[in-house]
């Protein structure tokens, strides 16, 4: 079988005979094509973008060929699990008749906002009454007209607002919170 194999390019090799040198010399042109690309200058060194371009052949090749041979043993690949929720999850929740978002930072959570929990817009915070002995705040939305009025200064709620949050990531309540969110 190798011996008809070998006289098969034999044969083609003698008929294909003028076309060898172009090929040639076109390989030969993109050898040096990428020659200069990878001694250009580049932000990233040639040598480097070849080191990253080989793993990412490598890592792919290994990974093709890890599929197959799953696929060929009968195994399907494996199954997407859905990721676990985490704290960082629970960023949004309801109090004191407003939706209130939020984001973590490294000195906890920041940029807590308040919206309207008729028609999900940011609403708008003034000071309606000031006492001696009471400050109310109020909360307008200038979408769809809903105001909610709460006892302190805005600074006050918001500082409610956050140890409500806590308190919940605290006792676990955050899970059912975000787990309703979800569904």
């Amino acid at each position: 079988m190798q011996v008809v194999a070998g006289l098969i390019l034999v044969v083609i090799l003698y008929f294909c005979r003028s076309l060898l040198p172009p090929i040639g010399k076109w390989l030969l042109g993109i050898l040096l094509g990428i020659w200069t690309f990878l001694l250009a200058y580049h932000p990233i060194q040639g040598w480097l973008l070849l080191v990253l371009i080989s793993c990412s052949f490598v890592l792919a090749f290994r990974e093709m060929r890890s599929f197959r041979r799953a696929r060929k043993l009968g195994k399907s690949p494996k199954p997407l699990t859905p990721r676990q929720l985490t704290e960082n999850d629970y960023v949004k929740d309801g109090f004191f008749d407003l939706i209130w978002r939020w984001k973590y930072g490294t000195a906890g959570i920041y940029d807590l906002a308040p919206f309207c929990s008729q028609c999900d817009m940011q609403v708008r915070c003034t000071l309606e009454y000031v006492d001696t002995w009471q400050t109310r705040t109020g909360y307008h939305c200038d979408n769809c007209g809903n105001h909610i009025s709460l006892e302190g200064k805005h600074q006050y709620i918001e500082d409610n607002v956050t140890r409500l949050i806590q308190r919940k990531l605290r006792s676990g309540e955050w899970k059912k919170v975000v787990g309703e969110a979800a569904v």
